[in-house]
């Protein structure tokens, strides 16, 4: 789930957040665990001549419920 998007543009460069509440299936032999977490998208943007671009991803989890395993490769 996605909200309060906010988008400040400084000429060719941008900073975007938005609230997310991200969840997690585990798969295979985890299939019975999930990880679900609320915490804030934080990118960088830049303005190219194929148009605008996300130079890098950031995300900042404020809390989190669950087993942070389903992440990890099987």
């Amino acid at each position: 789930l996605l909200g309060n998007f906010r988008v400040a543009v400084d000429g060719t460069l941008a900073t975007s957040t938005c609230e997310a509440r991200v969840f997690h299936q585990g798969a295979g032999e985890r299939e019975h665990l999930t990880w679900e977490c609320f915490g804030t998208y934080r990118d960088p943007w830049e303005r190219t001549t194929a148009g605008w671009r996300m130079t890098e991803r950031g995300f900042d989890v404020r809390a989190a419920v669950g087993d942070f395993s389903v992440l990890q490769p099987g």
